[in-house]
């Protein structure tokens, strides 16, 4: 009887591992069809699955261009509808509107002054493929979504009439101007003698989980936030929340994004 268990075992082992295999080449020749080049796609796995129902999606996270491991992005297969999902594009363009970012933040604070947290560009349309991520801001940015969130690390008494003219020239030229249709926008403003502190939380995936602003703040890291989440789909709606809407100035984003009223 064990030695039957054991065949089985090891039979229906293999059976994963020769399908999980299966998977891994159709998603290979699916990225080098669609996108003309060749990917490195890891061992996907079967995910989802619920109250009975069977999981149906096999996912590989971290694939990327074998020309370019800094590119990493997820690929799905859904075995029930039959359809490949890639963020490859979104992955692409994201790192390309980050190391612009970082130019352009790099021209208004300073080398050594600020971090990119986040750059994340959502458009992922293999039609545009051939496009850069200026292509997409010039041609896209309507149908596109943008999460940019930065810190910037300062001494002394944090001036924000100051802070917010720079955040604002930032805003206006890289999303309001180019009419981007929904993003999230926030400025960490970080004690310079607490970077390394700061740097060390959001590098352990664990600790930043779990640390929102109001932590950062009464910790003694965070001075205050700029947040903005203009969504011109809200506002179709008829959103009349403060953070949906446009900001129309320097003095418009002081006086009503700043997160932490003066003095606390």
């Amino acid at each position: 009887a064990a030695i039957f268990i054991s065949l089985a075992t090891n039979a229906w082992g293999f059976s994963i591992f020769n399908e999980n295999s299966k998977i891994k080449k159709k998603m290979e020749e699916y990225m080098r069809t669609t996108y003309g080049r060749e990917f490195v796609v890891p061992e996907p796995r079967l995910v989802g699955g619920s109250w009975g129902r069977p999981a149906t999606t096999y996912i590989s996270s971290d694939a990327y261009p074998a020309d370019d491991q800094e590119i990493k992005f997820d690929i799905s297969w859904d075995t029930k509808e039959r359809t490949y999902i890639d963020t490859y594009l979104a992955a692409r363009w994201s790192g390309e509107g980050k190391k612009a970012m970082e130019k352009k933040l790099r021209e208004v604070y300073g080398e050594g002054n600020f971090f990119i947290d986040k750059y994340f560009s959502g458009l992922n349309d293999a039609k545009d493929q051939k496009f850069t991520w200026a292509d997409v801001m010039k041609n896209r940015a309507e149908r596109n979504r943008i999460d940019f969130r930065y810190f910037v690390f300062f001494d002394g008494k944090l001036d924000r009439k100051k802070e917010a003219q720079r955040a604002y020239k930032l805003l206006r030229e890289n999303l309001i101007d180019y009419k981007v249709r929904q993003y999230n926008f926030a400025v960490l403003f970080i004690y310079k003698d607490k970077k390394e502190e700061l740097i060390n939380i959001y590098a352990d995936k664990e600790k930043n989980s779990q640390v929102g602003m109001d932590e950062l703040h009464k910790s003694g890291i965070l001075k205050d936030w700029i947040r903005v989440n203009y969504s011109k789909i809200q506002l179709e709606y008829g959103s009349k929340d403060i953070l949906d809407q446009e900001v129309k100035s320097a003095e418009d984003l002081f006086n009503t994004r700043f997160q932490i009223k003066e003095g606390q």
